[in-house]
């Protein structure tokens, strides 16, 4: 079932919007070779030099499978060298592995290339990206080369019934009365997945019939409890056979008990999810007679552990019910705070036939308080050369207590398109967003016209503070030097923890002069400026034309708090500011927030948000007849 296909198309479907992106990034997505879209040239003015890619890939591997790629070297100087490499200390580096060139040196003799086997093996889905550095002889240093990697596969959540238990309780229930619960999943995972439930005996029932879920929808089935006799209770687990990598529940249980009584009351007693404030909700409760069976008498009805919240009008009793009639209760449950019904039960007492019988059913209910968060609010991409691509992500965490729904983002500007990563589908009624979960959309421009793009991406919601803007802007330059991305968000990060993913800034000349590049040490607005790592810690070099360079940043902090500095790098005197956020936690107790991808971490909504990514290539500025070689075969021969 799993698809290994190209992460972006799963962004976002549709034709046109494939060829915008092959228009827009010029590699091939899913090749198990490294894409060359731009050199990176290390020349200290001696006879040493090397170029290296940009970046390898994006390639596409099944979750717990491998796909392999390569990292091209090339000697363009007139010396021999010595190459090693080494993977970046970043979580995303354990879904990566280098197979030459780390232990030992490999040679690399001039005027030829070295192909450096890189191994991709993911063990989780989504973009796993990473960074590897080839380093040369000391006197010219070091390059970093992106990794970018999507791992592919279905994963499992069991929505209903809810975790940690994932147990239903159907109750004490008449004889003959068949009784359903349907068991909700959504696949979360980015490839689609199959389910296929287990067996069950009776008075147990489901078909065991496959359910296929698509990326990032929803499934269910139902599991059903009848008999004609009465027993205690009975219990049974429903196993879920799945192609998925990974699901948070290998089963499902039940529980049923048959009263021997052929009085029948409403099953399942379950009020929608409420919101605090709304108009209290009900429940209407039948006790239905069936024809033929004489008349009985209730004794009882009553509500049995339930919250001041919950209320039970019901008739006069005991009182008789007469063969083929009805009576009525009614359930109300107040909306004033957030609560959830659990461990209450309807209890009914019925006197038939001379043998008194009770039926024990469960009143199920939530009422939750709406909140949602969208990060950033200002997307700043920075400013790349023309024909250069860059994107970014908005993500929206639901930070309440209450299930939302979202309407599909949309951009107020031509200058802009949205990319549907997760959710990639948004039904009508709109897309399901569960308390502390997140979703994500990319953003991409669509114009190569020189200039400044603006746009705004608007999410609607069904929460406060909605629809939520976030304002997207990228200026495209046909000459100077760009520097991008504009800001860099690390989100939230453990104290005791290594450093986070190392994130870059872009510089890249678009020509035609050379430019003085300056730069020094970050400046804290907030928090200490030890937190910032950056690699090289100060420059003052010249850029050539078509020639880029990267500045590496990692946010380290060793003490609790919001971080936030600036970056200034001058071009030829002219100063862009880099604005750098991050969130160290991990110390103050109690404190839990689902900013950022549900870390702890700040109280404020806009300290924290998911890493943002801008992608820029460069065109090497020189290049040499080369021969290839391996580091497996150093000479080149075959």
């Amino acid at each position: 079932m799993t698809r290994i296909r190209d992460n972006l198309a799963g962004m976002q479907r549709g034709s046109y919007m494939l060829a915008l992106l092959i228009a827009w990034l010029a590699i091939g997505c899913g090749s198990p070779t490294s894409s060359v879209v731009s050199m990176s040239t290390l020349d200290a003015g001696t006879g040493a030099s090397f170029v290296v890619p940009a970046s390898v890939g994006r390639i596409s591997a099944a979750v717990n499978g491998t796909t392999p790629a390569t990292l091209v070297v090339t000697n363009n100087g007139s010396d021999a060298l010595m190459i090693t490499v080494a993977l970046d200390t970043n979580a995303n580096s354990a879904h990566w592995e280098a197979l030459e060139c780390t232990t030992s040196a490999c040679p690399l003799p001039a005027g030829q290339t070295l192909n450096i086997d890189l191994n991709f093996s993911p063990t989780e889905h989504g973009d796993l990206d990473t960074t590897i550095e080839v380093f040369g002889p000391p006197a010219i240093g070091s390059q970093t080369v992106s990794l970018f990697g999507t791992g592919v596969g279905g994963k499992l959540r069991v929505d209903q019934p809810p975790a940690p238990m994932f147990e239903h309780d159907f109750g004490t229930i008449a004889k003959n009365q068949l009784v359903a619960f349907q068991v909700e999943m959504t696949n979360i995972g980015n490839d689609d997945l199959e389910v296929t439930p287990g067996a069950v005996v009776a008075p147990f029932g489901v078909a065991s019939t496959p359910v296929s879920i698509s990326e990032g929808g929803p499934g269910v089935f139902d599991i059903t409890c009848m008999s004609g006799t009465a027993m205690t209770q009975q219990t049974a687990t429903v196993t879920l056979a799945t192609d998925a990598y990974d699901q948070n529940t290998p089963s499902v249980a039940v529980k049923c008990a048959i009263a021997n009584t052929t009085i029948i009351v409403t099953n399942p007693l379950a009020f929608q999810e409420l919101r605090t404030g709304d108009t209290p909700g009900e429940v209407e409760v039948l006790i239905t007679n069936p024809p033929g069976g004489g008349t009985v008498t209730i004794n009882k009805i009553e509500l049995v552990g339930a919250p001041n919240a919950l209320t039970l009008t019901k008739p006069v009793v005991p009182a008789p019910l007469a063969d083929g009639a009805q009576l009525m209760a009614k359930l109300a449950l107040a909306t004033a705070e957030d609560l959830v019904l659990e461990n209450v039960t309807l209890e009914v007492e019925i006197l038939e036939g001379g043998e008194p019988a009770t039926l024990e059913l469960p009143v199920t209910g939530k009422v939750g308080t709406p909140n949602a968060v969208v990060l950033p609010t200002r997307l700043d991409l920075g400013s790349v050369c023309v024909g250069t691509p860059a994107a970014g992500e908005i993500a929206m965490t639901n930070i309440g207590t209450a299930t939302l729904k979202m309407q599909r983002p949309t951009m107020d500007s031509a200058a802009f398109v949205p990319l549907f990563t997760n959710p990639t589908d948004y039904p009508v009624d709109g897309a399901p967003l569960l308390p502390g979960d997140k979703a994500t959309v990319g953003v991409m421009p669509t114009s190569t016209a020189s200039g400044l793009q603006e746009g705004n991406l608007v999410w609607v919601v069904d929460a406060p503070g909605s629809p939520f803007t976030t304002a997207v802007s990228l200026t495209i330059l046909m000459e100077g030097t760009a520097v991008s991305p504009g800001s860099l968000m690390f989100g939230a990060a453990a104290i005791t923890e290594p450093p986070r993913m190392q994130q870059t800034i872009t510089l890249e000349n678009c020509g035609p002069d050379a430019s003085t590049v300056r730069y020094g040490g970050v400046t804290a607005e907030q928090g200490t400026a030890d937190a910032w790592v950056v690699e090289p810690p100060t420059q003052q070099r010249e850029l050539l034309p078509d020639e880029t360079m990267r500045v590496r940043v990692s946010f380290a902090p060793n003490q609790p708090g919001f971080h936030r500095a600036r970056l200034a790098i001058s071009v030829d005197g002219s100063e862009s500011i880099i604005i750098l956020e991050g969130d160290a936690t991990g110390v103050l107790p109690g404190e839990t927030s689902f900013y950022a991808c549900g870390c702890s971490g700040s109280a404020d909504p806009e300290r924290g948000w998911p890493i943002l990514l801008a992608f820029v290539f460069v065109v090497t500025r020189r290049r040499r007849a080369t021969t290839a070689i391996s580091a497996r075969n150093p000479t080149g021969s075959s």
